[in-house]
């Protein structure tokens, strides 16, 4: 980087508590919120890196983009709001340069006044570490067999 380019910038304050939002800002896990409407408002800068996108191409995307399975986005988004809480979910994201991350997510939502505000999500790499493939197709299937009822 040239000392005239700037890095990117992204939301560094999401709390009111300094020592907190360096430690979710310098976490080495991935983490970030999606809001209610499935629009990404803040991503550390572990999770931009797993990823290979700058703040500018992935904060305030929907998330849905960055999903490989429409099924599996849409039942994680469906479950959170149904306030479930997502443990080692299989899923496939897109990276920007278009290969695929073997991931498992755990997840949950926050709520105000009993009304979903947004997401709270921890992104694992397991890319070359444990095949999902098959768990990924079989969450699918077990999404599909429910949508039939």
């Amino acid at each position: 980087m040239t000392p005239n380019q700037q890095q990117p910038q992204i939301p560094v304050s999401i709390t009111d508590n300094e020592e907190l939002d360096d430690f979710l800002n310098s976490s080495s896990e991935s983490i970030h919120i999606v809001s209610g409407d499935s629009i990404i408002v803040w991503a550390n800068q572990t999770e931009l890196d797993l990823l290979g996108y700058s703040a500018k191409d992935y904060i305030g995307k929907s998330v849905t983009k960055f999903h490989k399975d429409p099924e599996i986005i849409s039942d994680i988004l469906e479950k959170l709001v149904a306030g479930q809480t997502l443990k080692n979910y299989a899923a496939h994201l897109i990276s920007s340069d278009g290969t695929i991350k073997d991931v498992l997510i755990n997840s949950n939502g926050y709520f105000k006044d009993g009304i979903f505000s947004h997401t709270r999500c921890y992104t694992r790499d397991v890319t070359g570490v444990m095949d999902i493939s098959k768990i990924v197709l079989e969450n699918i299937e077990q999404i599909r067999k429910k949508n039939q009822k």
